[in-house]
């Protein structure tokens, strides 16, 4: 079996109804850019929000989840 890429792992927290801070993405994943990693989700169709009060340090978290099919079966993304 694969290992998960970054972007895979950081998907599945946050389609778990978790939220992630960059400072929480570098601890649990090793994640430097968790921003470009939203974006890439992003231009494949998923919603995210940007849950920032202060303007500087940036939560995200997904709106509720409805996968294609598509991406039910899919391939690890590579980054």
């Amino acid at each position: 079996m694969e290992k998960k890429t970054q972007t895979d792992q950081i998907f599945d927290h946050l389609s778990a109804g978790h939220s992630l801070t960059p400072q929480q993405a570098l601890q649990m994943f090793g994640c430097f850019r968790l921003a470009a990693i939203v974006h890439r989700l992003r231009k494949r169709g998923y919603e995210i929000l940007n849950l920032t009060p202060d303007g500087k340090h940036a939560t995200y978290r997904a709106t509720d989840f409805v996968c294609p099919p598509s991406y039910a079966n899919r391939k690890p993304i590579r980054a």
